[in-house]
Order: C-alpha cells, then sequence, then structure tokens
C-alpha cells in the first residue's frame, strides 16, 4: 500500500470521487486515484524536474463517508475535551492516540486501509502530526455519505518540527489548515490488568446513567460479582444512592469475590454520549484499574470498520 516519490495531481479529488459517486465499486476506485499519482522517476525519465520535498504529498486518503468520519472526529474530541488530535499515519492506515489536558481520558482509535476507499502514504516513513479538527467537524457531519478527501503535504522543510499543509475536500468546499509533526505520540504499550469484560447494550449503559444525572458531580461505580450474570452500576452522594443492573450480552466475570472501580459520572457521560453508530460497548475494568471502553463502528459504503477505544481513570487518581 506504499507508493514511491509520490507527486499528487490536483484534479485527483475529483476523479475519486466521481469514481466512487458513479458507483465504482473499491478497487476501481482505488486504480482512480492511484492513476493520479506520478512516480517521479518516470518525470525524471521524461525530462521532467526532480519532486522537492516542499510540497511533496505525504498521505492521501479518501474516505467513504464525510458525515461518518465528522462523527468519529467529534466523539474524540468530546472525550478529551481538546479541538487538537495527534495522528500516526502507517501503510496500514492511521490512527489517533491522544490524552486529554487532565490525563484522564485516553483515546485510541484506529482507521485500517480497509475501511478506505484509497490510501496512500509516501516512502518516507511513518508520519506524527498534531491536527486542529475543530474547523472539520460540524462540516463533514453536515456533508452526509459523500465521499471526502483528505491529503497532508510538506508546507516547510526548514523548520523544527516540520510544518505540513492538510486540506481536506469535499464535493463543494475545500477547507485547508497548518499542521506540525509530532513527537510526543504513542505514550507507549498501554497494559491494563483487568478482570472483567463485557459486551452490553449501548442504550442500556446510557438509561442508567441518564438514571445518575440528580448527581453529576458524584462518582459511579462499576462492579462484577463471580456467577452473577450482569454489571451493577452504584452512585451514592453520601445520604441517598442509587444501584442499576446491566445484562451482559457476553462477559467474563471473576473467578471468585467481587471487582469494583469508581469513576467520575462527568468524564463517563461524555465518554459515551453521542457514539456514531454503535449498539454494544465492551467494558472491561479491574479493582481500582482504568475503565477500558471499547466501540467496533462499522463505515458505510466499507468493507472495514473503526475501532474506538478509551481508557478513563478511576476517581481516586485524580
Amino acid at each position: 500500500m506504499v507508493d514511491q516519490h509520490l507527486n499528487y495531481s490536483a484534479d485527483s479529488v475529483g476523479k475519486a470521487q466521481e469514481a466512487v459517486e458513479g458507483g465504482l465499486d473499491k478497487s476501481a476506485a482505488e486504480g482512480v486515484v492511484q492513476s493520479s499519482f506520478v512516480d517521479s522517476r518516470e518525470m525524471q525519465r521524461d525530462g521532467g524536474d526532480p519532486p522537492r520535498a516542499v510540497g511533496q504529498n505525504r498521505v492521501f486518503f479518501v474516505f467513504p463517508s464525510a458525515s461518518q468520519f465528522g462523527n468519529i472526529l467529534r466523539h474524540v474530541s468530546l472525550a478529551l475535551h481538546s479541538d487538537e488530535v495527534e495522528l500516526l499515519f502507517t501503510d496500514k492506515g492511521f490512527e489517533v492516540k491522544q490524552m486529554d489536558a487532565r490525563h484522564v481520558v485516553l483515546a485510541c482509535m484506529n482507521v485500517p486501509v480497509e475501511a478506505m476507499h484509497s490510501y496512500r502514504l509516501s516512502d518516507t516513513g511513518d508520519l506524527r502530526i498534531r491536527l486542529p479538527i475543530g474547523r472539520w467537524v460540524e462540516r463533514l457531519r453536515a456533508a452526509g455519505n459523500q465521499t471526502v478527501a483528505i491529503e497532508v503535504k510538506v508546507k516547510d522543510e526548514s523548520v523544527v518540527p516540520r510544518s505540513y499543509s492538510v486540506s481536506l475536500t469535499l464535493k463543494n468546499e475545500r477547507i485547508e489548515m497548518v499542521s506540525e509533526e509530532s513527537e510526543t505520540y504513542g505514550f507507549g504499550e498501554i497494559d491494563v490488568p483487568t478482570t472483567v469484560s463485557a459486551k452490553i447494550f449501548l442504550n442500556e449503559l446510557m438509561s442508567a446513567l441518564r438514571a445518575f444525572s440528580r448527581w453529576p458531580y458524584g462518582a459511579v461505580t462499576f462492579a462484577a460479582t463471580a456467577g452473577s450474570e450482569h454489571i451493577s452500576l452504584h452512585v451514592s452522594n453520601g445520604n441517598e444512592s442509587l444501584e442499576m443492573r446491566l445484562n451482559a450480552v457476553r462477559a467474563s466475570l471473576p473467578e471468585n469475590g467481587a471487582v469494583e472501580s469508581s469513576y467520575r459520572y462527568t468524564d463517563l457521560i461524555k465518554l459515551i454520549a453521542g457514539t456514531p453508530s454503535a449498539n454494544a460497548i465492551t467494558i472491561s475494568f479491574g479493582k481500582d484499574t482504568p475503565l477500558i471502553a471499547e466501540y467496533v463502528v462499522p463505515v458505510p459504503y466499507s468493507q472495514g470498520a473503526v475501532k474506538l477505544v478509551y481508557y478513563l481513570a478511576p476517581s481516586h487518581l485524580e
């Protein structure tokens, strides 16, 4: 999936969209986009000027649903309380792994090559960038299921960190912004010693959390007991308390005894509210460990799916 020494043709976005909207399948659309790239070795052989670093295409991809892409970015932004995310582009696709300013929520989003109509990364290696997404989200969400093309080009090679231009092209609109190379992406490998893992219906969890809304600054305790078939949620303000039960579609529960961990209500509700196109959520936790919330989001007109994973710190660690 990696092309070598590529320049980007200005009309490739339009060709890609015409291919997809004209009813071509993914492989045909891929061919249209690929033909819009020019191999620099061919240019040189034909007497053309060799490509320069500034202005070179580093990443180009076509996402099949603008509104779905906007919803995904919006959900990450809500969870992190931030309009800026960090992205890592590799030959397998791209991912987001960003922590909020309070170091309470860590968001991980994975978009594989299979979820896109086309994806190209130049052979100069992986690319990490910081990207402001505030200007994108609402325009994407309002664009419906038309395709959207994104490209990243080197803007200024002389500065450190390097500067990139990022453009987003819809059928009748083009948005451009400046981004910077990131050196902070990653946070290393994430290993949370969870004891409980359960797949539950998202609407049941949302209903339970809404019932706790009168105590917005409290902590919600997740608990599971060996041999049970449900996850219990409990919240208390010292004088009053309320408990709800969630039936598990599939669960790995403690071998004996009970396991519980507490999380801030305000963080939980923002983490889960507005989840794009997900019917179920898999939650995992251990005794006083971060809560892991995983969603699989199918992408319309695509063979792939986006995976969203959030890690939420226990309330006592804040």
